[in-house]
C-alpha cells in the first residue's frame, strides 16, 4: 500500500472515531446562485439575497430560552406568529393565521428561496417591508402591556397590587409569587426584556422583529432583513448565455440602430466590432469565401461574447433594447447578443468599415432593403 493512501486511511478512521484537534477539511460545495426571471429573461443575481434570512432563521432557531414552554425557540416563535389561539371567541377557526402576520411572512420567505424569484417575489417584500413597519409603530411586542403581581400575601396567597410592565410578564416580584403560593419555578430572563414604561423592553419578539443585533439574539431583527434582502436583490443580475438579447434588423434606439447604439455606449461591444472591422479591412479575417464581409462568422463568433454593462446608462440601454425589458428592475451587469446581419454590418459600417472595398456586401443589403420598400408598396396599392 502506497504511503498517502495509508496516511488517508488512518486520517478517516481517527476521524471516525472522534479524534480531538483534528482540522476537518473544508467544504469545497458552493451554493447555487440565485435566480431572478421575469419578462422571458432570466439570469443569476450578483449578490445572495438568502444569505441574510438564513442567517437570521438560525440565529432565532438557536434561541431557546424563550421564559415560556409553549414553543422551543424564538423562530417557532416567530412562525406561529398571527395564529389565532385557543381563546378565541371571535368566530375564526383556530390555528388560522391572521393576514399579514410574521408567520405569514415565514411561509412566504421559506417558499420564495427555493424557487427562481421574479418581480412578484419583490414586490411581496416590499408590502411585508411595509407591514412591520406599521407594526413596529402600532403594535409593537416591546409595549405590549402585561398586569404584574408587585405585592401579594405569602401567607394567603392573595394578591394585593399589580402594575404594568411592557414586554414580558416573568419580572422578579412575578416569579417570586408563582414558588410561594403556586409552587412553580419559573425561569429567570434579562431584565431588559421588561420595562415600567413603553419603548424600552426589548423582549425576545422584538428583538426576532426589530433588534439591532446587539442584545442576545446577535443578529438583526426581521425588518431589517427583508429590506437588505431588497437591496441585494437590487444590486444587480448576469442574464443568461441561453438567453441573448435579439437585436432584429429593424430595432432602433434614440434614432439610430441598435446595433450602433451598443457601439457607441458598451466597450466590449464596441471593442468585438472594432476587431472585426480592423481584420476585414486588412484582409487578415472576417471574409466571405466571395471576398466580402464575414457577416456569418461574426455573428457566430459575437454570441459567444459576455458584454459587461459598465454602468447605469449601459444597462438602461440593454433594457430599451430587450423585449420587456422593464420586468429585469435591477441593474443589468453582463449579457450576451444575437444579431441581424444588417445590424452586424451597420455596426461595423459605423465602426469604419472600408465601403469601397466592400461596396458589393453593403450594395446588397440596399437592394434588399429596396426590394422590401417596394413590396410594401405594393400591397398598400392592392388594400
Amino acid at each position: 500500500m502506497q504511503l498517502p493512501q495509508l496516511l488517508r486511511q488512518i486520517y478517516s478512521i481517527i476521524v471516525q472515531f472522534g479524534g480531538k484537534n483534528v482540522v476537518k477539511e473544508k467544504s469545497t460545495e458552493k451554493k447555487s446562485p440565485t435566480k431572478f426571471s421575469g419578462g422571458g429573461n432570466s439570469g443569476t443575481l450578483e449578490e445572495d439575497p438568502s444569505k441574510f434570512y438564513r442567517a437570521w432563521k438560525n440565529a432565532t432557531t438557536n434561541f431557546k430560552n424563550l421564559g415560556t414552554t409553549s414553543v422551543s425557540n424564538l423562530f417557532e416563535a416567530v412562525s406561529k406568529h398571527g395564529k389565532i389561539g385557543r381563546e378565541s371567541h371571535q368566530g375564526r377557526d383556530k390555528g388560522k393565521r391572521t393576514d399579514g402576520s410574521a408567520g405569514e411572512i415565514i411561509t412566504e420567505l421559506e417558499g420564495m428561496f427555493t424557487n427562481t424569484l421574479d418581480v412578484d417575489d419583490i414586490q411581496m417584500l416590499e408590502r411585508r417591508i411595509k407591514y412591520l413597519e406599521r407594526i413596529e409603530k402600532e403594535d409593537n411586542p416591546r409595549d405590549i402591556p402585561f398586569k404584574a403581581v408587585s405585592d401579594y400575601s405569602p401567607r394567603t396567597g392573595k394578591i394585593r397590587e399589580k402594575e404594568t410592565v411592557y414586554g414580558h410578564y416573568l419580572t422578579p416580584k412575578y416569579r417570586e409569587y408563582r414558588k410561594e403560593v403556586k409552587e412553580q419555578n419559573l425561569p429567570e430572563i434579562p431584565s431588559s426584556w421588561y420595562s415600567k414604561s413603553k419603548g424600552k423592553a426589548k423582549p425576545p419578539m422584538w428583538q426576532a422583529l426589530f433588534g439591532k443585533g446587539n442584545d442576545e439574539l446577535k443578529t438583526e431583527g426581521l425588518l431589517t432583513v427583508l429590506k437588505k434582502t431588497v437591496l441585494a436583490i437590487e444590486q444587480g443580475i448576469n442574464l443568461d448565455k441561453d438567453k441573448p438579447i435579439k437585436i432584429t434588423d429593424r430595432k432602433r434606439v434614440r434614432g439610430t440602430s441598435a446595433g450602433v447604439a451598443l457601439y457607441n455606449e458598451v466597450p466590449r461591444f464596441k471593442k468585438f466590432i472594432d476587431t472585426v472591422v480592423k481584420q476585414a479591412n486588412s484582409g487578415s479575417g472576417y471574409l466571405s469565401r466571395t471576398g466580402g464581409l464575414g457577416l456569418v462568422a461574426a455573428l457566430r463568433d459575437i454570441s459567444d461574447v459576455k458584454m459587461i454593462a459598465e454602468d447605469t446608462k449601459d444597462s438602461e440601454l440593454v433594457k430599451v433594447i430587450m423585449e420587456r425589458g422593464n420586468m429585469i428592475p435591477m441593474n443589468i451587469k453582463s449579457f450576451y447578443v444575437t444579431m441581424s446581419r444588417r445590424q452586424m454590418l451597420n455596426a461595423c459600417i459605423h465602426a469604419g468599415l472600408d465601403k469601397k472595398k466592400f461596396a458589393a456586401t453593403i450594395e446588397s443589403f440596399k437592394k434588399a432593403e429596396e426590394v422590401e420598400i417596394e413590396n410594401w408598396e405594393q400591397l398598400l396599392k392592392v388594400a
